[in-house]
């Protein structure tokens, strides 16, 4: 990709896989959050059939219960809403398709076979970037990622994208499939 006529162009599907991909923090966030809370949880009521048979109520038992049960509900809750956020994207057949050249590249998100947005993004936006199994993430925001399925990649591409966005080069996967 040395001169602006050459370019990098992948298409990537949309779907659930992706998602629990770039959710996979989240999820693991909410399962600490679920184990901590129910463990505390626990420990409270235990604690507080402990004061109610020795006939010491205890509040500080009380609000250390309270506690536990927030973080223990908002762990639940952010499972609810990866979870629905996976079927979402499950249901709607939205394909990316991307072209890089070196100072910029362009997205064109077709739904149901249709052209619905085009885009065109400079790389001094892209303010983070993360690699998975299969995805490369480029971040525009905090909430705005475009995700880059890297098996539809050759590894020449997949070697360049990554020089492109200053990735490093994970040892032990090797990305893109041969082309």
């Amino acid at each position: 990709m040395s001169d602006q006529d050459k370019s990098i162009c992948v298409t990537t599907e949309m779907n659930s896989q992706m998602q629990k991909e770039l959710n996979a923090k989240q999820f693991i966030l909410s399962l600490i959050l679920i184990i901590t809370g129910g463990a505390g949880v626990l420990v409270a009521l235990i604690l507080d059939v402990i004061a109610t048979i020795q006939d010491k109520p205890d509040t500080e038992i009380f609000i250390v219960l309270i506690i536990f049960a927030v973080i223990l509900g908002c762990g639940i809750g952010l499972l609810i809403i990866i979870r629905k956020t996976n079927k979402t994207v499950a249901a709607q057949a939205k394909v990316y398709a991307y072209e890089f050249f070196p100072a910029y590249f362009t997205i064109t998100e077709n739904c149901n076979g249709e052209e619905v947005a085009h885009a065109k993004i400079y790389n001094n936006q892209i303010t983070k970037r993360r690699e998975s199994k299969n995805y490369l993430f480029l971040y525009s925001s905090y909430v705005a990622a475009y995700p880059i399925d890297k098996r539809n990649l050759a590894k020449e591409e997949l070697s360049e994208l990554r020089n492109i966005f200053n990735i490093p080069q994970k040892a032990a996967k090797s990305g893109g499939a041969e082309k």
